[in-house]
């Protein structure tokens, strides 16, 4: 018989094998980043270099054309040189073929003990060293032992020189060996860090996948073993896995529910039938099914008690029979069309009961198709809106008027008045403001107290209402501002005299609890398009026309001319069209 061996086993040798791969990984790219370090050290060393030969050829170049002598043209290049300031611990020197140390940005102490000639032993054989190095070919690389600038004992280091013939000068930077042991250790501790994180989480998934894939294995055996003994009702393992494991147990679970489901189906067809009928006959909403051609099947109690269309009386009908007459053809039309072809259509729509009472209802219409996928019913659900409907007017109604008075408030006025402007202006009539405002009605206020100066403003609206005509607007803007427009007008002067009728009737004593009031207004009235030919302007002035009013004394009315002055233009004829003309 062949060894087991386990998911768990297995994940583990992949764990382990997976461990040795980042080792091997992590020994070579030590190994590279050495190299890499090396070589962008060595790079950096000749690049010093090879910028300094750039400057003293610069120099030289000045000395051949003849701009500097040779001492001057070598002195402004040493002083470059000596100005020179690299990062990182880089430096460079420049000395001559007879050595002597001519410049050394870092050590500036050697160019003078080799101006003196008291350079060290150890100094004065390395120079010999170098010149010996360039005099094969005009650059060179030395390896040697020297002492750190950050002192300690000598360690390897490694320069790189060029010689410059036309001066027989030698420029050099160096590289100390373990400047780039010390920075590939840095670097190589980095590295190794993000590999032991990586080889943490790997170690730590293989694990959490081992767990995740052998515990749920162990539930389906188990689960598996208890259906093949016929305990269709065992508990079973979760389904919700996006794998394998959840693939058998999604199987497992089809398999169960499909034996348990032969054995159930009589008894839930049988709950279904009852469910369907206890919907049915208990819904509070009107249904009806018909056949494909519209003839209705069957409806339910509510239905009765939405149309007093007893069942016998409905079967057998068609829609039709609750038609309200609202709908003209194209309504049904696009009703059908949406049928055909969505399969559904919901909306409002106006029916008739058995009693002629016309009441609106959200009907929604579904098909019903067959196995052949045709239609073969519709199933039509309504309900009645009409107290739905009567809040939305009420609603509506708040909205547009004011509450205290009842006339329609500012938001109303404002959205109605261009329209009915511009109906009058387009028929050649004219429009009439008249801007109303109670004389001192904080006085009554401070005095009788709010609920005697809301009952006034009552009284006053209803003044105004009676005043005028139906198809006239009577606005609160606000507190105590009241407009009237008048359209269409015919006569001019009906408005003046309608302005002095007002003056008379908002002064008439006011008796409210128990307190006699002697209120008075004042009134801005304005023609358009006599006097403005906009609503913004109508507006705008029929308010100075106010306020002229009330500086002339209020409990009066006036138009822009003057209080109760018929302008000059009255006189002609009444006729917007002949006044333009003349």
């Amino acid at each position: 018989m062949a060894r087991r061996f386990s998911l768990s086993a297995r994940m583990t040798t992949i764990a382990a094998i997976l461990l040795c791969l980042l080792g091997a990984i992590a020994i070579h790219e030590v190994w590279t980043l050495h190299r890499q370090v090396a070589q962008e050290r060595h790079t950096l060393a000749r690049s010093l270099v090879e910028a300094i030969r750039n400057q003293i050829e610069y120099f030289h170049t000045l000395e051949i054309i003849g701009d500097l002598s040779r001492a001057e043209a070598q002195r402004q290049a040493l002083q470059v040189i000596q100005a020179a300031r690299f990062s990182d611990g880089n430096y460079l020197w420049v000395h001559d073929l007879d050595g002597n140390v001519l410049a050394h940005p870092l050590n500036p102490e050697l160019v003078e003990q080799s101006r003196q000639g008291s350079l060290s032993p150890e100094m004065s054989a390395l120079l010999e060293r170098f010149n010996k190095a360039i005099s094969i070919k005009d650059s060179a690389t030395v390896s040697y032992m020297w002492p750190s600038p950050r002192g300690g004992e000598p360690t390897a280091k490694v320069s790189y020189l060029i010689h410059f013939e036309p001066w027989n000068w030698v420029i050099g930077s160096g590289v100390y060996l373990g400047d780039i042991n010390q920075e590939t250790r840095s670097r190589a501790w980095l590295l190794l860090g993000s590999l032991a994180v990586i080889a943490v989480l790997a170690i730590g998934v293989t694990l959490r996948l081992a767990l995740g894939i052998t515990r749920p294995l162990k539930q389906v055996t188990a689960a598996m073993a208890a259906v093949a003994a016929g305990d269709l009702d065992h508990p079973l393992p979760p389904v919700e896995r996006n794998d394998e494991v959840g693939d058998l147990s999604r199987a497992m679970a089809i398999f169960c529910q499909q034996q348990r489901a032969a054995r159930a189906i009589q008894l839930a067809h049988q709950e279904q039938q009852r469910l369907t009928s206890t919907v049915f006959n208990t819904i509070a909403e009107g249904v009806i099914v018909t056949d494909a051609s519209g003839v209705i099947k069957a409806v339910n109690p509510s239905f009765t008690q939405l149309t007093g269309y007893q069942p016998e009386e409905a079967i057998g009908q068609t829609p039709r029979l609750f038609a309200s007459g609202r709908h003209d053809s194209e309504f049904y039309r696009q009703m059908w069309d949406s049928l055909l072809h969505d399969g559904q259509w919901s909306g409002e729509i106006w029916n008739k009961t058995k009693e002629g009472r016309v009441f609106p209802e959200w009907l929604s219409i579904r098909a019903i198709h067959d196995d052949n996928q045709q239609i073969s019913e519709y199933v039509a659900a309504f309900s009645d809106i009409t107290q739905r409907k009567q809040q939305e007017e009420r609603v509506q109604w708040f909205a547009d008027h004011d509450s205290l008075t009842g006339l329609i408030n500012r938001r109303a006025f404002d959205r109605d008045l261009p329209e009915l402007v511009r109906n009058a202006l387009n028929n050649h009539l004219r429009v009439a403001f008249l801007f109303i405002d109670l004389d001192r009605f904080k006085d009554i206020n401070d005095t009788h107290g709010h609920l005697i100066g809301d009952r006034l403003l009552q009284a006053v609206a209803q003044r105004l209402r009676y005043s005028v005509r139906d198809s006239d607007l009577v606005a609160r803007m606000g507190g105590d501002e009241f407009v009237i427009v008048l359209s269409p007008i015919h006569d001019r002067m009906a408005v003046y005299r309608l302005a002095d009728t007002l003056v008379n009737k908002l002064a008439e004593p006011l008796h409210i609890e128990h307190t006699t009031l002697l209120p008075s207004a004042s009134i801005g009235v304005l023609l358009v398009p006599d006097h403005a030919k906009s609503v913004d302007e109508a507006l705008r002035l029929a308010d100075q026309a106010l306020y002229r009013a009330k500086n002339q004394g209020r409990n009066q009315w006036a138009t822009l001319d003057g209080k109760g002055t018929v302008p000059a233009q009255a006189i002609k004829d009444d006729n917007p069209r002949s006044e333009a003309e003349g």
